[in-house]
């Protein structure tokens, strides 16, 4: 298989959490789709510079099942989003909101284990085109999974019954994600 099609396989199977992160971020409401698109190629390029590191030392560096303790980040963030929503119920302070750059690229490197995991024999066994041309085939496709994830919150359908529930939601997925990538 070309570096190209086993780009696009590996993207799209170690992707499939991201498409649900991003499609929950692009329906909270008045959504900041800027800093929701920064924030993932933020975390993806964390991702991408994690895997591509130990692959040019050596897995023994940084052995990769140690990655998945990465997920107590979003914890801790959602136990954050929690208590900020605590405080601003008692005060007059506008809530903060939840698609700003960092805890996007928080959410999206600390369940990038299972993408490292992947990502780092492939960038292992080839030679530095091959490289180049997985990375950027990555970087494109983060793109595109941005699009679809638009796309798919923007149906009518989909974001009658996100909306709502999203903002509300958010912190507990966000815990629930980190405890499951973590076990």
């Amino acid at each position: 298989m070309d570096h190209f099609s086993l780009s696009i396989l590996t993207f799209s199977s170690t992707n499939i959490d991201d498409l649900l992160l991003l499609s929950l971020f692009f329906s909270l409401p008045r959504p900041r789709y800027l800093n929701i698109i920064l924030g993932q190629y933020l975390g993806m390029s964390g991702i991408l510079l994690c895997s591509f590191l130990t692959a040019w030392i050596g897995s023994s560096w940084l052995p990769v099942s140690t990655l998945r303790y990465l997920s107590i980040l979003p914890i801790i963030m959602g136990a954050w989003m929690l208590w900020q929503k605590h405080k601003t119920q008692h005060s007059s302070q506008e809530p903060v909101l939840n698609d700003q750059i960092l805890p996007i690229a928080v959410m999206v490197l600390s369940g990038g284990s299972d993408n490292i995991s992947v990502y780092i024999p492939l960038l292992a066994q080839m030679n530095w085109k091959g490289q180049i041309e997985l990375i950027l085939t990555y970087l494109f496709l983060t793109g595109a999974w941005c699009g679809f994830a638009f796309l798919l919150t923007t149906n009518k359908f989909v974001r009658k019954y996100l909306e709502p529930f999203t903002p509300k939601l958010l912190p507990y997925i966000f815990i629930l994600l980190g405890l499951y990538f973590i076990l």
